[in-house]
């Protein structure tokens, strides 16, 4: 690794350069063997009972947010996982997190960091997931529903509105993030603000009605007792296990 190592990194000294490359190319050989646990798949190991600690890696933009991201994981209340921080940092997410990650089963949760596509591959080829976020409580609430069971899905954005059958309201939407499954429920949140969860009672693409949607794509959704669409709302797609 070329880059320079961070505070908190750990270092192992070997007798030489030959071992040390080894130890990297068996180290990695190990990470991509093994499957890191998504958070959507923590819900379900916890429901099984197989899981019992998420590990976590925490980076921020600046020292501040890490702190204030820390404080409010270490507030999270659950009576069957522990939530465990095993390592913190200000700074982009870099390699030696991702390693350290997929050493520890964890995630990686970034605040206020941009996505650097490179680091992207790196931690896709290592099988661990970034979850990259802007605001905290979309963070906390992220977390909160993988250990009550309540899996995230995918998120859309309402771009258009048409007019339905009987004075229903349709959402002109693009998918911006995983997926819309048509048995699933969707969070409204408009300008930070939680308008409330609906369910799924149709979702279209042009005129054939599907059961699901993936990111980049668009569609038209209509939801249960909800009609009052603004272009700019955030659809949350969500299931409950």
């Amino acid at each position: 690794m070329s880059s320079t190592p961070e505070a908190g990194a750990v270092l192992k000294v070997v007798g030489s350069e030959r071992e040390a490359r080894a130890q990297v190319n068996e180290a990695s050989n190990l990470n991509s063997a093994s499957k890191t646990l998504t958070l959507n798949e923590v819900v379900q190991k916890i429901d099984s009972g197989e899981l019992r600690t998420l590990n976590l890696v925490l980076k921020a933009d600046v020292q501040g947010s890490v702190e204030a991201v820390h404080q409010s994981i270490e507030a999270i209340e659950s009576d069957n996982v522990q939530i465990q921080v095993i390592h913190t940092g200000s700074g982009a997410v870099n390699e030696s997190d991702i390693l350290l990650a997929s050493a520890s089963d964890a995630i990686i949760v970034a605040f206020a960091l941009p996505e650097d596509p490179s680091v992207s591959r790196i931690a896709e080829r290592s099988r661990v997931e970034v979850r990259h976020y802007n605001i905290i409580y979309q963070l906390i609430d992220d977390v909160e529903k993988a250990l009550h069971n309540d899996i995230y899905i995918g998120k859309a954005e309402i771009r258009e509105i048409f007019p339905g059958k009987k004075n229903t309201a349709i959402g002109g939407c693009r998918v911006i993030d995983g997926k819309i499954l048509k048995n699933a429920m969707v969070r409204v949140i408009r300008q930070e603000e939680i308008i409330g969860d609906y369910a799924v009672l149709s979702l279209r693409h042009f005129r054939d009605e599907v059961n699901e949607m993936a990111t980049g794509t668009e569609c038209g959704i209509q939801l249960d007792s909800f009609n009052d669409y603004v272009e700019g709302d955030i659809l949350e797609i969500h299931r409950e296990q």
